[in-house]
């Protein structure tokens, strides 16, 4: 992790590709413009005030910046100058020494010892502590979370902050109700407020610029599976029970672009990845000590939901390529995805000087398939200055995946992703564990309320979660599929032939049948034709394609030994499991 500013971080990659450095793998600089949203709430509501001012006046002895940017409700009669005096008047106890446990802030030489709040400004920039911008909801000045790592909702209750956090890009997500009740108990919370492993810091890769490059996050999901893989593929695999999970209409569809030899194999790679899925489903915390209440003694309580969300995937077809097969294999995962999914942005170079785009078959029904079925969008590009000015323009950082030889890829292309906080990925990993990894980025939700709101937040994360998270029609429940153990023949290797030891041929054949080793001449056929087929043995040309690619799906299920966030699940699989 590069510690130092974006504009630093991004110059060393664009150094390194001048020099010729087109291979080089590069993660993750972290550095985002924090923010607090007043929703129905007055900046001189007494918890906003203090959350507001903490948020701003130091960063809580975590990674996180502190926030930037007030912006404040007008609704409620809030003014900038308003808004100004509420923060500034906010009593701190700062001072140098360390040995004093009382103090509010430890102050280093050459700091200011005050917090600015400012009411104008030309552009937002990120001020690294003790100063912030106010600025009214819907003025001339936002800052969309695509640009943060911390965000901050207060509201009226728990289900409007949490309803309106969790739709926001920002890596971790803080809510607060609070009530009318200026004289009340109430929790508060700024753009730090929890800690790993309830936090995800620079978790959001793929929906904020504050992330750059390929950086999971620290204390994701994600982050804790880079080092680990499933075994490669074994004969044990053959034995293993796994999980086969029904293909909707549009993943049977869009197999029928692989290889009819693939079908059956990715079909059960699919249900390997959802195995996996379903071993991390997220979890609510269990409360714990948040920043001080507001009107008691004592601490906020704080829940967590690290919330699986779906890649921003972007993938390119580039000109004198027909249809890639991991263009397909993308589609058909994000089609059986149990998350809410986002359209794919799919460029193709391939467009005429008109702009037009002229293809044919298997791609022309391929691009109808995902269209209007998955939502995807497609941009069409006559040349490479067209697909750098778009991904330039892009108001998220492009992140490419299944790419093939990206260090092919033009020079001026490789910099514009790196310039806007993308990455490219090489091809497409051979197990579930690692798939999944790919295609997901972590997100935390948390609440901060009173004990005796802790209920109360648990539910409503959850239900979010399901509004938000998950798919809206979700997949039935997979079949678990025990594979026939194998013959206990000699050397352990000739089970998979589909010969048996007991079959009651051999007893037909006697010493009188044996031919000579020099005797060309096979042996005559019995007259009995029903004790000469071997059983499994096909007589004529496989007529189950369609069985194959459409059939019930099969996959391996997922490891729970290594499981940090909820569901169990079965074994291993050849197609992907997760047995480290």
């Amino acid at each position: 992790q590069f510690t130092g500013s974006s504009a630093m971080y991004k110059s060393l990659v664009a150094k390194a590709y001048s020099l010729g450095n087109l291979r080089m793998e590069y993660a993750g600089e972290v550095s985002g413009l924090n923010k607090i949203r007043l929703d129905g709430v007055s900046v001189t509501h007494p918890a906003a005030a203090a959350g507001t001012a903490w948020a701003a006046m130091a960063s809580n002895g975590e990674l996180c910046t502190s926030a930037s940017l007030l912006e404040f409700d007008p609704k409620t009669g809030d003014t900038p100058e308003l808004a100004k005096a509420t923060l500034e008047s906010h009593g701190f106890k700062l001072g140098h020494d360390p040995t004093d446990t009382s103090l509010n802030v430890l102050l280093k030489e050459g700091k200011t010892d005050r917090l600015e709040v400012m009411t104008e400004a030309d552009e937002l920039t990120e001020w690294w502590e003790k100063t912030i911008l106010a600025a009214p909801a819907g003025g001339k000045i936002a800052l969309g979370t695509n640009k943060s790592l911390g965000h901050a909702v207060y509201a009226p209750t728990i289900e409007h902050a949490v309803a309106a956090g969790v739709r926001e890009d920002a890596s971790c997500i803080y809510c607060v109700g609070v009530s009318e009740d200026k004289g009340a108990v109430h929790a508060r919370a700024g753009t730090t407020g929890c800690k790993v492993p309830e936090s995800v810091f620079g978790g959001m890769k793929s929906y904020t610029f504050a992330v750059a490059g390929d950086h999971d996050g620290v204390g994701s999901l994600q982050a804790s599976l880079s080092t680990i893989k499933r075994r490669g593929a074994n004969w044990r695999d053959q034995e293993e029970a796994y999980a086969q999970y029904e293909l909707t209409e549009t993943a049977e569809m869009l197999l029928e672009f692989l290889n009819p030899r693939d079908h059956a194999s990715f079909h059960k790679q699919i249900s390997s990845v959802l195995e996996v899925f379903k071993a991390f489903e997220p979890q609510v915390s269990k409360p714990y000590d948040g920043q001080p209440l507001v009107g008691a003694e004592g601490r906020s309580r704080c829940v967590t939901l690290k919330a699986l969300r779906p890649l921003r995937k972007q993938l390119l077809v580039p000109r004198g390529v027909e249809l890639p097969e991991n263009v397909v294999k993308v589609a058909a995962l994000h089609a059986m995805s149990p998350l809410r999914e986002l359209p794919v942005d799919l460029h193709l170079m391939r467009g005429d000087e008109a702009g037009k785009l002229r293809v044919t078959d298997p791609l022309k029904s391929f691009l109808r398939v995902v269209e209007k079925q998955l939502g995807w969008r497609l941009h069409v590009h006559k040349d490479t200055e067209g697909l750098t000015a778009a991904l330039r323009a892009a108001d998220y950082p492009p992140y490419f995946i299944g790419i093939k030889d990206r260090h092919l890829l033009p020079l001026e292309l490789l910099l514009a992703i790196a310039e806007q906080g993308g990455y490219l990925y090489e091809g497409l990993p051979s197990d579930a564990l690692s798939l999944f990894k790919l295609l997901t980025t972590t997100q935390s939700w948390t609440v901060a309320c009173t004990e005796a709101q802790v209920e109360e937040a648990t539910l409503e994360l959850q239900r979010q979660w399901k509004a938000v998270g998950l798919r809206e029609e979700p997949h039935e429940p997979p079949e678990l599929v025990k594979p026939r153990p194998r013959d206990a023949d000699i050397g352990g290797g000739f089970g998979d032939t589909g010969m048996s030891l007991d079959d009651k041929d051999w007893a037909d054949i006697d010493s009188a049948d044996e031919s000579s080793d020099d005797d060309d001449t096979p042996p005559p056929k019995k007259a009995d034709s029903s004790k000469t087929t071997i059983p499994g043995s096909s007589t004529g040309p496989s007529s189950g394609n369609k069985d194959v690619a459409t059939g019930s799906s099969s996959a391996a299920a997922t490891s729970s030994s290594s499981s940090g966030g909820g569901g169990g699940d079965g074994g291993g699989s050849s197609s992907g499991g997760t047995a480290a």
